[in-house]
């Protein structure tokens, strides 16, 4: 028995060398890569769930409109010729994340934002499996990078025990011209805006009678607390960053419910990330009421034009704004944005492909070594 032992052990390491040389003839043939300027199309893909509901979240669409809604959404991506693809709000995100894999031909990066209380695939709400995906080609090698809670409770891959709204930030590897690039998406807390002209405003109403006192000391609470949480949401952002990319490039894209020029996307610039639509626009937006809606650029939250949002009441805002608070950022030496655009705004027999406007990007990334 100790012979055949013997012989089994050195018959395996015999063998070593050859596996060796076999792994590294695969290794020095890797295939095609992506290079040159990346187009890089980001958006909410809106989960269409109602936000109450122990048992199960109420559903906006039926399940006929609902796949119709995310067919028209892959299709319209995809004759946009993306490079990078995330989505936010997906809603199975293991269902969405293969479904638009299959559908853009393309590699997923997925992870639950809110899962409610569950333990694998039995929880409550019975229905809410929400998170975000990063998408790029098999060429760009995408691999998962991290994943952080920004503020909220724990909520892993299987196992959730989130009782109130969970912000995260998610991370993928991609290998672009030879170097390492990475992709984050994120989405931040929404509450009312807690700008000057805000708070104004409110003071305004409250003065001509529109607001009772306690009303008016509601809102100015949901807005101020909505921005801090935001900024604490900003920094974990950066540091979760800082600590996985380092000096190389990056790429930030989401909803991030904060306003260009607003102290937490003053927190992204202070950390050397460049707002896409920013650098390009010839007047960059922040917002306007609904009847100069189609005059603000990079608006990609228009109550004025996307029926989703009048005839389901959504968003956290009481008046009718449309504004700009989905984004693409990009940081590192060399990094340079050709173009930026609003797209997935027109509507298919009534139908907007989400509740919100997406964003598209290209970005020139300059080549290097081996990652």
């Amino acid at each position: 028995m100790r012979r055949i032992v013997s012989s089994l052990a050195l018959a395996f390491l015999l063998a070593l060398p050859v596996i060796a040389q076999d792994t590294d003839d695969t290794a020095s043939d890797p295939g095609p890569t992506l290079s040159g300027p990346l187009t890089v199309v980001t958006v909410n893909a809106w989960s269409g769930l109602e936000a109450g509901g122990f048992f199960a979240r109420g559903s906006y669409e039926e399940s006929a409109a609902r796949e119709f809604r995310l067919g028209l959404l892959a299709d319209r991506i995809t004759a946009l010729e993306p490079d990078i693809v995330t989505l936010g709000e997906a809603n199975p995100v293991d269902g969405m994340a293969a479904s638009f894999s299959e559908a853009l031909g393309m590699s997923a990066v997925s992870h639950m934002a809110e899962g409610g209380v569950r333990i694998g695939p039995v929880g409550l709400p019975t229905n809410l499996r929400e998170g975000d995906i990063i998408l790029a080609p098999d060429a760009a090698q995408p691999s998962f990078a991290a994943r952080r809670t920004l503020v909220g409770g724990y909520v892993g891959r299987t196992v959730s025990l989130q009782t109130g709204a969970t912000t995260q930030v998610l991370g993928a590897e991609l290998v672009v011209g030879g170097r390492s690039v990475y992709v984050f998406h994120t989405r931040w807390f929404a509450s009312p805006f807690a700008t000057r002209d805000d708070m104004v405003e409110l003071i305004e109403a409250y003065g001509a009678g529109e607001l009772a006192s306690q009303e008016l000391i509601d809102r100015m609470d949901r807005a101020v607390q909505g921005k801090e949480r935001r900024l604490e949401e900003a920094r974990r952002t950066v540091v979760t960053i800082n600590e996985v990319a380092g000096d190389a490039p990056v790429i930030l894209t989401g909803t991030l419910n904060a306003l260009p020029g607003s102290e937490e996307i003053a927190a992204l610039e202070e950390a050397g990330f460049v707002d896409a639509f920013g650098a390009v626009a010839a007047t960059p937006a922040r917002r306007a009421g609904a009847a100069a809606a189609s005059t603000v650029a990079g608006a990609t939250w228009d109550p004025g034009r996307n029926t989703h949002i009048t005839r389901h009441g959504l968003g956290p805002w009481e008046d009718e704004t449309a504004a700009r608070i989905d984004y693409v950022f990009v940081r590192g030496a060399g990094v340079e944005v050709e173009e930026a655009q609003v797209v997935l705004d027109e509507s298919t027999y009534g139908v907007f492909p989400s509740s919100h406007f997406g964003v598209l990007a290209r970005i020139t990334i300059p080549q290097g070594g081996t990652p």
